[in-house]
């Protein structure tokens, strides 16, 4: 059971590109909105889950091996079989009714609860672009100035 707490989570959905052994599963992804998306949650100090199309709801440090698996490969009822999987995840965890921030594209939210849709715009190229200009923008707010007199 995660903090009682905890209001806002980040969901982000895995890659395709992978290292090619067992580890843990933030360092298993190695697409770029993977990464992207991974550090704009750490930058806004989100709790992070990941979206795995084999392992289904797992958190950043669980030990996972590399697959090849996408939803897109699953039919209507698989992605319904797999979001109930999750859904049940999450409320053993104690994360149901947080807000939600989906890092993922919509064959991974489409059949979960609701929450705020992170990649948006269509094309990966465009998607990416956006991430790494939210990136950024939070890199300048984080900046601070030292004054010497």
């Amino acid at each position: 059971m995660y903090n009682i707490n905890m209001t806002n989570i980040a969901l982000i959905g895995c890659s395709s590109l992978k290292q090619n052994r067992s580890c843990q599963a933030k360092d298993l992804y190695l697409g770029k909105i993977f990464v992207l998306s991974y550090r704009i949650a750490k930058k806004e100090n989100l709790p992070i889950f990941i979206l795995s199309a084999k392992y289904g709801l797992i958190t950043e440090n669980d030990i996972i091996a590399p697959y090849d698996l996408s939803l897109k490969d699953l039919n209507n009822q698989g992605k319904k079989e797999w979001s109930q999987k999750v859904i049940t995840k999450m409320n053993l965890l104690g994360i149901y009714n947080t807000t939600k921030h989906y890092f993922c594209g919509q064959s991974y939210h489409k059949y979960l609860p609701s929450g705020i849709y992170r990649l948006k715009g269509k094309g990966i190229g465009y998607i990416i672009s956006n991430l790494k200009k939210e990136l950024e923008e939070k890199s300048e707010n984080d900046s601070f100035f030292v004054w010497r007199s």
